[in-house]
């Protein structure tokens, strides 16, 4: 029976509490001091197993390291284990804690450096929308330093899960660096898109459903005339043209775009693809919309944060192509209410969503990559890294790497692969093509030499 436990002073109270001997450890946990922390807690431990007669290195207990004055947060370790594999990390921010968990079990630990993660936030942001690598490498080095260089995150990982709070979730971890630079081009960086899938959680999301369903695509591009007050959208538009001719599906463009249409479809969905602009209200969250075609005298023109969430959605994947669209109010208890976080209320196992305003073009072209991988079926949040390591290798100069560009997009919840409606069916229908084919030529062949051969 493994035991996880949260700190060591509950090791001490749920193991020694009817163990009158071991009274000097439970009165020495409450007073070990910050900078012997964690030798202190070695040493604790070693009296624990010595006591209990277990293997330190080969044990049924899995000691966490935690101050205890921090031990009321209990993380939901069964939520957690549906999301972690061998090698995946899920990474929960609780700041100032942060609990790591893995196949090895749960690490607990308390970062410094906190009181200045905001202004080391905008300073990334800010490094960005000057064009200046050397100062984003700086802020994006300090950031990995704070957050996730104290986790010692193992060799052999591959994906890192982040289940965010309000602070951390306007990161894009993705554009963080795990070595200081010197440089000054933005394609040299040691991003850690380049090491991890990266992925964003919330504790309190639905899982994805293991019923087997049939791929239902559905692609929502309204376009937007000279008369409208959102600018024309030509390259995401013709993108999701692109994609519903790849894929099938449904596409709703132009007229069809309207709210009656959308809202009928999206239930039935297994994927929803919205190319359009976006508004986020950040002080009353309901009233943040994805634009649509009609007319505004009708409020059908838009569906709204609080729309989204009375739906019951069936999506394996919803793609916010966007402005913004994990933007939104933040709330105390819950974090940011952003449109991304609505249509996971809604029912939807993950949102492909955006930390900032997106650009037409490159958004398209990022996205472009994105399909491919996922159509080769390669899971969602690979599909997306692979996407933006593309992109960055692609880019002609270092301000067309800028993580501006690329960045901005974020995986949250489900990442697990999807089945792409046509292009699966297209594979079988070629190969059977090609076979039967080859059985023609093979039986043309053996004809033909039995014609004229001599005997």
């Amino acid at each position: 029976m493994i035991i996880l436990v949260q700190s060591s002073l509950l090791i001490v109270r749920k193991e020694f509490k009817k163990k009158t001997t071991h009274d000097s450890i439970l009165k020495e946990s409450f007073y070990f001091s910050s900078k012997s922390k964690y030798a202190y807690l070695n040493r604790l431990e070693n009296q624990i197993f010595k006591t209990l007669g277990l293997n330190s290195t080969k044990s049924e207990y899995e000691i966490v390291r935690h101050d205890f004055r921090f031990h009321d947060y209990k993380p939901d370790l069964d939520f957690y284990k549906k999301f972690q594999h061998n090698n995946s990390i899920v990474v929960d921010y609780y700041l100032p804690v942060v609990y790591k968990i893995d196949s090895d079990g749960i690490l607990i630990d308390r970062l410094t450096g906190i009181d200045s993660l905001k202004a080391r936030v905008q300073g990334l942001n800010a490094s960005m929308g000057n064009s200046d690598a050397l100062a984003f490498s700086k802020n994006a080095y300090l950031l990995y330093e704070t957050l996730l260089k104290p986790l010692r995150i193992s060799k052999s990982t591959t994906e890192v899960v982040i289940i965010p709070n309000i602070i951390t979730s306007f990161i894009p971890f993705a554009a963080l660096i795990d070595k200081e630079s010197n440089s000054n081009d933005f394609r040299k960086l040691s991003y850690l898109i380049k090491k991890y899938n990266i992925s964003i959680l919330y504790s309190s999301q639905n899982t994805k459903s293991e019923n087997a369903h049939e791929s239902k695509s559905l692609f929502i591009s309204p376009e937007f005339n000279t008369d409208s007050i959102y600018s024309h959208l030509p390259f995401t538009s013709q993108f999701s043209k692109d994609l519903q001719s790849k894929f099938g599906g449904v596409l709703l463009s132009r007229n069809d775009a309207n709210k009656p249409n959308v809202l009928s479809r999206m239930p039935e969905a297994t994927l929803i693809h919205f190319s359009t602009h976006s508004v986020f209200d950040p002080q009353t969250h309901n009233n943040s919309f994805l634009a649509l075609s009609g007319s505004s005298a009708t409020n059908n023109n838009s569906i709204s944060y609080q729309e989204i969430c009375k739906m019951n959605l069936n999506a394996d994947l919803v793609v916010l192509n966007g402005c913004n669209t994990g933007n939104g109010k933040i709330l105390t208890s819950e974090g940011v209410m952003s449109l991304g976080r609505a249509f996971l209320k809604a029912g939807s196992s993950s949102v492909l969503t955006t930390l900032w305003e997106v650009d037409d073009y490159t958004s398209a072209s990022l996205l472009k990559g994105f399909y491919d991988n996922l159509a080769n079926g390669t899971s969602k949040s690979e599909s997306l890294r692979e996407a933006q390591n593309l992109f960055i290798k692609s880019s002609l100069s270092s301000e067309d790497a800028n993580p501006y560009y690329w960045s901005g997009f974020v995986m949250i919840g489900d990442s697990s692969p999807i089945v792409l409606g046509r292009t699966n069916k297209y594979i079988i229908l070629y190969s059977i093509a090609i076979l039967i084919v080859v059985i023609g030529l093979v039986l043309m062949f053996k004809t033909l030499r039995s014609k004229f051969s001599w005997h």
